[in-house]
């Protein structure tokens, strides 16, 4: 039985990795695709297409590479940021200052509008390739956050809870600041890489709590059947312990007993 699931996993995985390579050689063919429309030989000097495409580089360069542009929009990230907290106290603002409020945050997503429309277009005649390009996961979380936080989604699921709901949206304009800073976007890559061995590790905590589970039951159940009673209780107790919640409690039990310690 072991050896099947050993083995099905095994083909799982080896499925996922093919899918992986497969979407991986897609995109790089469509890549190759945009780089031949974009190469300037192919067309004549002076040309409309030419013109066009070396306005395209420098916007491209406007908005990847330049560090005036990037700063500029770590400084609206912050302040949308910013916004989002100061919307918390929507019911003792006045008037006034929720215009503002509103005029500001109108302000910062036509920003970051303005730079995903300015990254597709740097793409010149090959805009799908802002969509699959290198840095394709990124730019589709840009192009999210600005499309789900327009105003016309507002109109259209009404008032309430909805409104709610898709301001909480606009909360995932500071992920960008993670693709802005590279520090905190080497720190994050650190996490992610370690988040794909959290299973096994739950799988060992798992084992440790039903192992001494079993062992508490053995040798504190008779004296405190209401921690140690069954086997659920138990690995809830031993939980409880491991994040030191009120354990001295349990530990008198077991040392005085039941019936004579008081809790």
């Amino acid at each position: 039985m072991q050896a099947r699931i050993v083995h099905g996993t095994k083909k799982a995985d080896q499925g996922a990795e093919i899918s992986e390579q497969l979407l991986a050689k897609i995109r790089s063919q469509a890549v190759q695709r945009a780089d031949e429309y974009n190469d300037p030989g192919l067309y004549d000097e002076g040309t409309w297409r030419r013109k066009f495409l070396t306005v395209c580089r420098e916007v491209y360069g406007t908005a990847y590479e330049d560090e005036n542009f990037g700063g500029f929009i770590i400084i609206c990230i912050i302040i949308a940021g910013v916004l989002v907290g100061v919307q918390t106290y929507e019911e003792s603002l006045d008037d006034t200052t929720k215009a503002i409020v509103e005029i500001m945050d109108n302000i910062i997503l036509c920003i970051f509008g303005v730079e995903v429309t300015m990254k597709i277009v740097g793409e010149g005649f090959a805009p799908w390739r802002f969509f699959i390009g290198r840095e394709w996961k990124w730019n589709n979380f840009d192009f999210l956050v600005v499309f789900l936080c327009l105003p016309m989604w507002s109109a259209a699921f009404g008032g309430g809870n909805s409104i709610a709901l898709l301001r909480l949206l606009r909360l995932a304009r500071l992920v960008k600041l993670v693709r802005k800073v590279p520090q905190l976007q080497m720190i994050v890559q650190g996490l992610v890489a370690g988040l794909q061995s959290i299973a096994y590790i739950l799988i060992l905590m798992l084992l440790v709590f039903y192992l001494y589970a079993i062992m508490g039951i053995d040798m504190f159940g008779a004296n405190d059947p209401w921690h140690f009673g069954s086997l659920e209780n138990a690995m809830v107790t031993l939980f409880r312990a491991s994040t030191m919640e009120d354990w001295t409690e349990i530990m008198y039990i077991n040392i005085y007993g039941c019936d004579d310690y008081d809790i």
